[in-house]
């Protein structure tokens, strides 16, 4: 324990980047100090009452005094004038809310001094400046394009999208630098680390996140962010007026009760301690939310620490973590869903219409189990919604594979489908998985050696009839199986070349195969992968009321929206492919089935 604390301890106190935005160097400590501090953490973790499961009273020592005290001298404080605040992070005093309550050395509201409002990005009138919704896809870039290195939380991220029925905004984030002034924002904050390390700093204690980490952070919770020296943080953050929760249950699909996140991964912040004797002020910013709903952020220069508690107790929530790359835990079933590793991770407690589903991980079925005996298939369904659909890829691992549902989609990139706007997989993807459909069809009708034979040269066709009848089907199976399995590398597609085509095209690579006594087929090991390969991810936000979509500004390319022709061209590969099949059943072979 006491390793786990120095390490993270020292990125707050010496292993970080610096703040761009500081007027003054970072606040250092040195090896001694740091080591104080540790040992009484380390103490203070030990001796909770409670540790994390978010009921009962957790606090730093047992037996704890009232809160409200007159001023005392206190000879544990140097001698020093000891005035308590009451700092309550919750509901106030409304029935069963959760709270927490800090009791502090002394109230920095007495040494602030005036407040200095300074620029920041929910000062904007959004809807004076939205981008309209079209009836058809849109793709929205939300590329990061501004310099990651003058940056840090508070003043790199941008605004991409307004949820107003339900007081949600959602924006993302490109910062080097730290926080190391305390900000404290009356909205729950959510943010999803796409790549970067550091350590966040609370009254609380501290919690250190990294790739793939959910963290969450209470509402007029004062924090630092520290990146380690070296990282670079990218992340998607929502700010919510209304919490979101992880859910219950996923009850929207049949037989699909699981909880995402099982409550032993999640990890609360730990090692609570007192800076206040090395280190004086930090200063601090808040932001206020404004009667037209936006929100200001004011600076006091003068502030005193925000992480100077003496004691604190815990009924509510604290800051804490989930990890969506390692500790995300996955359905196993493909019923009810398309695609068996979409969670809804975060609801919103007052519109159950509102939630934050995720997609990650790649499961390995066997074709013969998938959905009522047939092959489903890794790319985006073709689906119409009564909700408006926003999605958009996460690349944790840079090294992963992406998600190739669609052709051109890359990390950075989002779509946004209105609500009753058909839409689903990308032509260029669907177009193999239409030929595999037929040759998984002719290679199993029961007129296959007739149709074979106007395929494939005589002597392919002649040793395929040459084979024992039990062996030729045994081979067939199997590499239809292959042909889906994880393994199974598509072959090409010659868009300049109809459908017809390319399937006789795949049925020769096919009996290249099946032909070969030299290459071992078994039907019963071949595993189809459905889902997102490991390191990216799919975030997608469904939402009653459409959002607000802001315009790009300052020459920027961040939120510029095109139409896309996602799902469009499909019907014309179907129909294609339809002819064929009757031209095949001219010859009396087989009906059309597509």
């Amino acid at each position: 324990m006491n390793k786990e604390c120095m390490e993270w301890l020292n990125i707050v106190y010496k292993d970080h980047n610096p703040d761009p935005m500081a007027s003054n160097a970072s606040f250092t400590l040195s090896d001694t100090d740091v080591a104080e501090l540790c040992a009484v953490a380390t103490a203070n973790e030990l001796q909770k009452t409670s540790r994390g499961n978010g009921t009962g009273l957790q606090t730093i020592w047992s037996g704890m005094n009232a809160f409200a005290e007159v001023p005392v001298i206190d000879d544990a404080n140097n001698n020093c004038i000891s005035v308590t605040q009451q700092h309550n992070v919750g509901n106030g005093f409304a029935p069963r809310a959760p709270a927490t309550w800090i009791k502090r050395v002394s109230s920095d509201h007495m040494r602030r001094g005036t407040a200095v409002c300074v620029s920041d990005i929910f000062s904007e009138d959004l809807c004076a400046h939205s981008q309209p919704i079209l009836a058809e896809p849109m793709k929205l870039d939300l590329k990061p394009d501004w310099r990651a290195d003058s940056c840090n939380f508070l003043n790199g991220q941008r605004i991409d999208a307004h949820y107003v029925s339900v007081d949600v905004w959602s924006t993302k984030a490109l910062f080097s630098g730290s926080m190391c002034t305390p900000l404290c924002d009356p909205r729950q904050i959510s943010m999803i680390v796409q790549s970067g390390r550091g350590v966040l700093q609370s009254p609380f204690g501290v919690l250190p996140f990294e790739s793939g980490d959910l963290v969450q952070v209470p509402p007029h919770t004062p924090f630092c962010v520290y990146v380690q020296s070296g990282h670079v943080v990218r992340a998607i953050v929502y700010y919510s007026k209304h919490d979101l929760v992880f859910p219950d249950a996923q009850l929207n699909v049949a037989d699909l009760n699981q909880a995402p996140f099982s409550p032993s991964i999640v990890m609360q912040c730990k090692y609570s301690f007192s800076e206040a004797h090395r280190l004086q002020s930090r200063g601090e910013y808040v932001r206020v939310q404004q009667s037209n709903g936006g929100y200001a952020c004011y600076f006091f220069e003068h502030s005193c620490t925000a992480f100077n508690w003496l004691q604190w107790a815990h009924n509510g929530p604290l800051l804490h973590k989930v990890s969506l790359s390692r500790n995300f835990e996955r359905i196993g079933s493909n019923k009810g869903h398309k695609d068996p590793n979409i969670w809804l991770i975060l609801r919103h407690t007052n519109d159950v219409s509102f939630g934050v589903a995720f997609i990650t991980g790649t499961s390995l079925l066997r074709v013969g189990d998938s959905e009522q005996g047939r092959v489903t298939y890794p790319p985006a369904y073709f689906h119409l919604n009564g909700v408006h659909e926003k999605g958009e890829l996460v690349m944790f691992d840079r090294s992963g594979e992406a998600y190739d549902a669609r052709k051109g989609f890359n990390e950075g990139d989002c779509l946004l489908h209105a609500a009753g706007v058909g839409h689903g997989g990308d032509k260029d993807i669907v177009k193999f998985f239409i030929c595999k459909a037929m040759v998984k069809y002719i290679l199993q009708h029961s007129k296959c050696e007739q149709m074979l034979k106007t395929m494939i040269n005589q002597n392919q066709w002649q040793r395929f009839m040459n084979m024992e009848k039990v062996q030729r089907k045994q081979r067939i199976d199997a590499y239809v199986c292959k042909m889906y399995a994880t393994n199974f590398s598509a072959h090409r597609y010659d868009d300049a070349q109809n459908m017809e085509c390319n399937v006789q095209h795949a049925i020769n690579m096919a009996m290249n195969v099946i032909l070969n006594d030299h290459q071992p087929m078994h039907a019963g090991d071949a595993l189809q992968a459905l889902g997102v390969p490991f390191g990216a991810g799919y975030l997608l936000v469904e939402c009653r009321d459409v959002p607000i979509i802001p315009k790009p500004k300052y020459n920027s390319s961040f939120g510029r929206v095109k139409a896309v022709s996602y799902g469009m061209e499909v019907a014309t590969l179907v129909n294609d492919a339809n002819e064929y099949l009757r031209k095949l059943n001219e010859q009396n072979f087989i009906r059309s089935t597509l």
